[in-house]
């Protein structure tokens, strides 16, 4: 049990073996995703390289709504990955209005081929650090991309149909990392 009203907060003095015993409980309770503990090198480059004028708040109360409070019944997909390998299919049958992937020494892939559509407009966002990101799209969309690859790099791979009617904006960074943008066979 927590504290009243410390359930979201950090949890503190957690030894190294129960912080292995919990990644690989999450492991199992996934099914999918492998997690696992940074070695030491990745916790010092992370640890590291951390700017000092960093928003932790993340855009908390500045009138935003909160990417969390977001789902796929929304329309939007957020895949975040941190020292592990997620995999995820979105929107099977929806509409995808956009969404956001955030990687961080991990692999990340999102498969899009199940969504009804990309609505005009749709936006995805991608952060990739030190890892590397699939995104696999079907042929029914074209692809609008502007990364900055800052020691990174991307790769399209396959081809959408000549009359594909989606367009879908990709925007974002990658870091010494890489992302991939696969059409679907």
């Amino acid at each position: 049990t927590y504290p009243a009203g410390e359930r979201d907060f950090p949890v503190n003095f957690v030894s190294y073996e129960d912080a292995l015993g919990y990644c690989a409980w999450l492991t199992e309770e996934d099914g999918v995703n492998t997690y696992r503990l940074p070695n030491e090198s990745e916790w010092e480059l992370a640890a590291g390289h951390m700017p000092k004028d960093a928003d932790f708040n993340c855009g908390v109360n500045d009138g935003r709504t909160p990417v969390d409070e977001y789902s796929d019944e929304d329309g939007f997909v957020r895949l975040s990955c941190a020292f592990s390998d997620v995999k995820r299919e979105a929107m099977s049958g929806r509409d995808f209005l956009g969404g956001e992937v955030d990687v961080s020494f991990g692999a990340a892939t999102l498969d899009l081929t199940g969504c009804r559509r990309v609505t005009p407009g749709a936006k995805l966002r991608l952060d990739v650090s030190f890892g590397s990101a699939t995104i696999v799209l079907p042929r029914s969309v074209r692809l609008a991309p502007d990364v900055d690859r800052a020691f990174g790099s991307s790769a399209v791979k396959g081809a959408p149909d000549a009359d594909a009617p989606d367009v879908l904006a990709v925007r974002g960074d990658v870091s010494f990392g890489s992302v991939t943008f696969r059409y679907a066979p």
